[in-house]
């Protein structure tokens, strides 16, 4: 009996962990997308999907800061995308993340990385105005996660972040260029 116990312990570990592991793949290809988005609203709406499927992925995964930070990012890119987003609802949902996070978090130091990507993350993102902005607050933002998605074996996030945070400065850095060349400017 007690060999039975374990077996079906193991399945369901086994079992959360693929749910987790398939969510985090199909968040990551949202990022990867994202990265590419022509203007601050469709990057947006792209982070949306992301933190839809990361949300699952943490619960999965049993990061309870990362669900936390995920579900009210989700709130956020939809207050956004629907124009509601003021400063007063940056602080409001700043604020959310850090204490329902650090209530909920169960990873120790590991649990705080959701917490601190997801609060620069929406205070950078009010404050940017371009695409280029989104761009570097994506980059940064994302290896704080990529971080805690590898501590919590989240490996397609943790590939696809490690990557897209790459892309992110790459694609700034183009684009930075592109722009100096085409205003005839020494400095930029």
């Amino acid at each position: 009996m007690q060999f039975l116990a374990q077996f079906i312990e193991l399945y369901h570990i086994n079992r959360m962990q693929f749910l987790g592991q398939t969510f985090s793949l199909i968040g990551a290809l949202f990022i990867a997308y994202s990265v590419f988005g022509k203007n601050k609203k469709n990057i947006v709406i792209l982070q949306l999907c992301t933190n839809i499927f990361c949300t699952l992925t943490n619960i999965f995964l049993r990061s309870y800061s990362g669900v936390v930070a995920n579900a009210i990012l989700s709130i956020r890119h939809f207050l956004d995308i629907k124009g509601k987003m003021t400063a007063l609802t940056t602080v409001i949902i700043s604020i959310l993340i850090t204490v329902l996070g650090l209530y909920f978090n169960t990873r120790g130091l590991v649990g705080l990385c959701p917490i601190m990507a997801s609060v620069l993350f929406v205070i950078f993102t009010y404050i940017a105005k371009s695409a280029q902005h989104m761009r570097l607050n994506i980059g940064f933002t994302i290896l704080i996660w990529s971080f805690h998605d590898f501590t919590i074996k989240s490996y397609p996030l943790f590939i696809m972040d490690f990557t897209i945070a790459i892309l992110s400065f790459i694609k700034y850095t183009q684009v930075a260029i592109k722009d100096k060349q085409n205003s005839g400017r020494e400095d930029w």
